[in-house]
């Protein structure tokens, strides 16, 4: 953490702890809950395949 002029504190994001607005795999164009629903649907795609495949 720096403190600058202004006297505010300049928060790297990557730092632990730091709420990031949206996950670093998300698409630029996609919110949290498209993102979080398109994650479920991979998951779950994928078992349901494996289970296919049996």
């Amino acid at each position: 953490m720096v403190l600058n002029k202004a006297g505010l504190y300049i928060v790297d994001p990557d730092r632990k702890g730091a709420a990031s607005s949206k996950p670093k795999d998300a698409r630029d164009n996609e919110s949290k809950k498209a993102y979080y629903t398109r994650k479920y649907m991979e998951i779950h795609a994928a078992r349901s395949k494996k289970e296919q495949k049996e």
